[in-house]
């Protein structure tokens, strides 16, 4: 599951930060999607792999503080939720 996140802000406009652990083929799909993402969007994702544990033991707390990256792959979809960004204002509903 990956995750964007509303209280996270990169420190330059056109780079989204994105911690990302491997353990599976999602992680490899995220990699070969990222040239084209950067090249049709006009952003640099900054993808950083880390351990599985740091998205799971430092993610809500870096949330609570306004420390955490734009985006991340994370498993605690529930218990974050109040942390989401909405992203309806961004999107045509009707369609």
């Amino acid at each position: 599951m990956v995750l964007m996140l509303s209280g996270a802000s990169s420190a330059y406009a056109d780079e989204v930060s994105f911690p990302c652990y491997h353990d599976s083929d999602e992680y490899d799909v995220i990699v070969d999607m990222l040239p084209t993402f950067n090249e049709n969007t006009g952003y640099t994702v900054k993808l950083e792999t880390v351990a599985y544990d740091a998205i799971r033991d430092q993610l809500e707390n870096q949330l609570e503080t306004d420390a955490a990256h734009d985006v991340a792959r994370g498993t605690n979809v529930g218990g974050l939720n109040h942390y989401y960004l909405d992203l309806a204002p961004y999107v045509d509903g009707a369609a």
